[in-house]
């Protein structure tokens, strides 16, 4: 086995996870329902890797297939959908002694990976979509975890080496440039690796192999690792929003709930059937919903997913054909997963949902957040007007921001604590920032 095999396998928690006698997929099994177009399926195999599917802008899908042939054999493909999986590109990246080692997409311009080429791990990123790619720096450690909240504003995780004892923890404000050791103090057992990730707005939990939880809630400056009221040992954790979040663990099903954004769990007891129990999802827009999938065997996969509406305290099966290697919810309508075995693109239709009426989606307008002055939004074809309100209710502004403009700068603005109001056309959304001095 190749060295880039041997890391990016430890990387993921990926052990050995070879498929027996899978049968032949229906065309909807459930609520899951195959996509018209899929990514070549002749490039997915039983020793295939696959990257968390991320949901982009607008109907935007990427994921990455890191493949093993043998012999240090390898090919690594990103996949990419403009539309929701009606159709695809995929860039090939590399084959045999260079690989993809982890990978983050921001939208459908701006994503980051981990490569490893010869031994040697460089960042690559790209502004232009996934044929943009080029080398921005060197990273500080090899084998870790790279997450973006906004496009300047990420995080750079690991061990270091495999006997370190605490975690390390970079951070960039100058998208992967240059980075920046903030936490060097969390305990780490031996042998242990980063395996789950969560992140909404300026917060971001990531689960260790051994059930450790690492969370910030500003945008990776601090960091705390409260602890699962679950047995020591791979959990996975998703959440609703910056407060709601589940944690089930991978062997028992044990399930915990948090509604102070992880700061403190209660474990809470369950019924109904839940034999798949690899991944969460959260379903945004719901008071509850969360989707599990199915559990990596050491020899065999165990398919299959399971639904949950009130927060884990009961758990439906949906269906026990599809290997999902990922999933990815944007709202109750966007839900998508990807079968391992194919690369198929499922969608989920008629999903049983929470049954109390569902919360609106925390929009985050403007990121990052805290915020050095330099703000950032999503493009719109319309003008928009931006005000803040300071503590004391005075405004500030008003501040235009042009149609597809997506930069607003506040560098002047003294720092503190603000609502920010962005005004287009009937609708006025809020969203509350924290500038700091630049």
């Amino acid at each position: 086995m190749s060295y880039s095999s041997t890391i990016r396998r430890l990387l993921r928690g990926a052990g050995f996870f070879y498929l027996a006698g899978l049968a032949q997929l229906a065309q909807a099994q459930g609520p899951w329902v195959v996509q018209a177009s899929s990514p070549p399926s002749s490039y997915f195999q039983y020793s295939s890797t696959l990257s968390p599917l991320r949901l982009l802008d607008a109907n935007g899908l990427v994921f990455t297939n890191v493949t093993t042939y043998g012999q240090g054999n390898e090919t690594s493909f990103i996949y990419y959908s403009p539309d929701g999986g009606s159709s695809w590109q995929s860039k090939f990246i590399s084959n045999s002694n260079n690989t993809i080692m982890d990978f983050w997409a921001l939208d459908n311009q701006r994503m980051w990976m981990i490569q490893l080429a010869n031994s040697v791990f460089t960042l690559q990123r790209t502004t232009t979509g996934i044929n943009g790619f080029i080398a921005v720096s060197t990273p500080p450690i090899g084998i870790a975890k790279i997450r973006f909240f906004s496009p300047t504003t990420g995080i750079y995780l690991g061990p270091g080496t495999a006997a370190a004892t605490t975690w390390k923890i970079y951070r960039t404000t100058d998208a992967g440039a240059t980075w920046t050791l903030v936490s060097n103090t969390l305990p780490r057992e031996s042998n242990d690796i980063l395996t789950e990730s969560a992140l909404v707005g300026s917060s971001a939990w990531l689960v260790s192999e051994k059930g450790q939880l690492l969370r910030t809630t500003d945008a990776g400056l601090t960091w705390s690792s409260p602890s699962f009221p679950l047995e020591k040992m791979k959990t996975s954790a998703a959440f609703l929003d910056e407060n709601n979040g589940l944690a089930m663990n991978e062997y028992y099903g044990n399930v915990a709930r948090t509604t102070d954004g992880g700061a403190t769990w209660q474990r809470i007891p369950t019924t109904g059937n839940t034999p798949v129990r690899w991944g969460l999802t959260a379903i945004p827009g719901t008071t509850g919903t969360y989707i599990a999938r199915g559990m990596r065997g050491l020899y065999q996969d165990v398919p299959g997913s399971a639904i949950t509406t009130d927060n884990g305290a009961t758990w439906q099966t949906l269906e026990n054909t599809y290997v999902h290697s990922s999933s990815a919810a944007g709202s109750p309508s966007r839900i998508y997963s990807v079968d391992r075995a194919t690369g198929n693109i499922l969608k989920a239709t008629g999903l049983p949902l929470s049954t109390a009426a569902a919360k609106p989606v925390a929009a985050q307008l403007a990121w990052p957040n805290p915020s050095a002055g330099r703000l950032y939004f999503e493009a719109q074809p319309q003008v928009r007007t931006i005000t803040l309100l300071d503590a004391t209710g005075r405004r500030h502004g008003p501040y235009t921001l042009p149609a597809q403009a997506t930069t607003l700068d506040l560098t002047t603005t003294a720092p503190g604590l603000y609502v920010l109001q962005c005004a287009s056309g009937n609708q006025v959304l809020t969203q509350r920032v924290v500038l700091t001095a630049p």
